[in-house]
């Protein structure tokens, strides 16, 4: 039963892996940094930001206007176009590799 979520788990992890990378293919624009966190997986390339959960949204690194703490400090927001795009658990994430990802979006 434990084995079968586990399973579930990394497939899951794995589809929205590839849905990222299958994307970036289409947008001719390689996948330059890729984060798995339990319900999210972020990926940049030049020009994209893409978040996968249960979909894919993409949006242009051009249109990201900020990143901004949420949750009182547990969180953080990436806006687009004055929209909340994607709202990430800190505590999802090894901190570096955030810190990582985010340097290069700017």
């Amino acid at each position: 039963e434990e084995r079968k979520k586990e399973e579930a788990k990394a497939n899951k992890k794995s589809w929205r892996e590839e849905q990222a990378k299958a994307r970036a293919k289409t947008n001719k624009d390689p996948i330059s940094t890729l984060l798995h966190g339990p319900e999210i997986v972020l990926a940049a390339s030049k020009s994209w930001l893409y978040v996968v959960e249960e979909e894919l949204r993409e949006a242009s690194t051009k249109s990201i206007e900020k990143v901004t703490m949420g949750g009182g400090g547990a969180s953080m927001i990436v806006v687009v176009k004055g929209e909340p795009f994607v709202e990430i658990r800190i505590e999802d994430y090894d901190m570096e590799q955030l810190g990582a990802f985010f340097q290069k979006l700017s």
